[in-house]
């Protein structure tokens, strides 16, 4: 079953903002190195980021279904408006990191979120519980692909590894893949035509006889020092040539500390993708995110 039509983060729009060094491998884990592109001036494009990110919070927030319930200009406003006021207004809102996760996985893993789970709060202020986030693949054996997602941004690196593969122990230990579940088969993203008809017959078939693979998507965002030693590079490529060197070298350790993390995890027989992301500043960028809305 071909999934693309579901993807609404397409490729191209990852390549105007992202760019990424080369993937590591460690146990059951990919790790993926991605970061914010420079633009000619040699600054981050984080403001690209947060503008890329609020022109697809309908996307992102709300059902296919009800996106398009009308087709004329005032109810698309509407619908924006409704988006923008599912977002918490905390200054430590981990929205900002799960909208991002969302946007890698389906540009980069190609698997359509398949629940907008902002759609299902009742009140803004709400924490939405389980996982960040359900997106799906179907393997070439046409296995069913259920990824769950985990977004952390954290100002230290270490204490958002610890904090997300905390997380999933406690999803795994609670039991709240069922639920998470049931929100496929109640919530299901799109709408009912023929061909959305059988991708939701196939994955509450596959989820009713138990034929699920799982794999854990984590983000992992944290600030890095490296930003500001690197402001007196005069050009772009320059400085684009030894952040990737900088970077490599961080990826190095970084691929130490997960090898040692998945080593002692007990739930280690899991696949992973962890999404690895370096910021200037954490808050600062979930503040401007927040401030923009």
């Amino acid at each position: 079953m071909d999934l693309t039509e579901y993807i609404e983060i397409k490729e191209e729009l990852y390549n105007k903002v992202f760019s990424q060094i080369d993937d590591e491998k460690v146990e059951e884990a990919v790790l993926r190195f991605h970061y914010i592109q420079f633009n000619p001036n040699s600054e981050p494009k984080f403001d690209k980021l947060v503008d890329i990110l609020l022109d697809h919070i309908t996307h992102y927030s709300l059902s296919v279904s009800k996106r398009y319930k009308k087709d004329d200009e005032a109810y698309k406003n509407k619908m924006y408006r409704e988006a923008k006021s599912l977002f918490r207004n905390l200054s430590k809102t981990g929205e900002f990191g799960e909208m991002i996760l969302w946007f890698l996985l389906e540009s980069i893993l190609k698997a359509p979120q398949i629940v907008a789970k902002m759609d299902l709060k009742t009140n803004p202020n709400d924490e939405i519980k389980g996982a960040d986030g359900i997106h799906v693949n179907i393997l070439n054996d046409d296995i069913l692909e259920i990824i769950f997602g985990e977004s952390k941004l954290y100002k230290n690196l270490s204490d958002a590894i610890t904090k997300a593969f905390n997380s999933i122990e406690t999803f795994i230990e609670n039991r709240q893949k069922k639920r998470e579940y049931s929100l496929i088969t109640t919530h299901f993203k799109w709408l009912n035509t023929d061909k959305q008809e059988k991708l939701f017959n196939f994955l509450s078939e596959n989820i009713e006889v138990d034929e699920v693979k799982i794999k854990f998507a984590i983000l992992i965002g944290f600030d890095w020092e490296k930003y500001q030693m690197l402001q007196q590079l005069q050009t772009r490529q320059e400085l684009v040539n030894e952040f990737e060197n900088l970077y490599r070298e961080k990826a190095q350790k970084i691929k130490n500390t997960i090898d040692k993390k998945l080593k002692t995890f007990k739930y280690n027989y899991y696949e992973f993708d962890i999404f690895f992301l370096p910021f200037e500043s954490v808050n600062d960028l979930r503040d401007r995110f927040k401030d923009d809305l």
